[in-house]
């Protein structure tokens, strides 16, 4: 198991977005190398990070005095859980957003959606680390929102959006990722 290549794509997704989508639109990967090769990694830092945060550092609730901690057996439950999620959410929205990709003038094509929306997960499942310390998970909001940018420059490269839509296709997509957050939320709660 050789991370150096995802340490890379992460990088290079982070720091030169165009030019990565360029690259990534030019693969020939199938989603299944998405998953082996990359998303299965990253979608590891959020589910570990939590895990962490909420059964071993141990975590505020909102509004109470105490300090609580979800037990080590149900926190590992949980994590495995939101892991497979992850992985799971990413082709459903990659799916769903192939689907109305049509309507927006944009590309159909499920692999690349696939890809787009994995790939634009990059900053929030890396900042979302930051739950290892529960008090500054809620920072991770910055990657996701980096996340939008990406997912909007990366649907003008990959789904070849046409510029003038592609705001209104990045939002409403986002309300489908937000859709299926919700959901993961739901089902990864103790």
């Amino acid at each position: 198991m050789k991370l150096d290549p995802v340490i890379e794509r992460a990088k290079s997704i982070l720091l030169t977005p165009r030019e990565a989508w360029l690259t990534i639109r030019d693969e020939p990967d199938e989603i299944v190398d998405l998953y082996k090769n990359y998303l299965i990694y990253i979608a590891a830092i959020p589910a570990v990070a939590i895990f962490i945060g909420q059964s071993i550092v141990k975590y505020r609730v909102p509004f109470e005095q105490e300090i609580t901690y979800i037990p080590i057996g149900l926190g590992l439950s949980l994590m495995i859980r939101r892991y497979l999620l992850y992985l799971i959410g990413v082709f459903i929205a990659g799916y769903l957003i192939s689907r109305i990709a049509p309507h927006f003038q944009a590309q159909k094509d499920v692999k690349l959606a696939v890809k787009l929306v994995g790939y634009s997960a990059t900053p929030g499942w890396i900042a979302s680390g930051l739950y290892i310390i529960p008090r500054l998970g809620d920072l991770s909001v910055f990657g996701y929102i980096f996340g939008i940018y990406l997912f909007y420059t990366g649907a003008t490269t990959l789904l070849d959006c046409p510029e003038e839509r592609a705001t209104s296709f990045t939002i409403v997509s986002l309300l489908i990722l937000m859709t299926i957050s919700i959901l993961v939320s739901i089902f990864t709660s103790p």
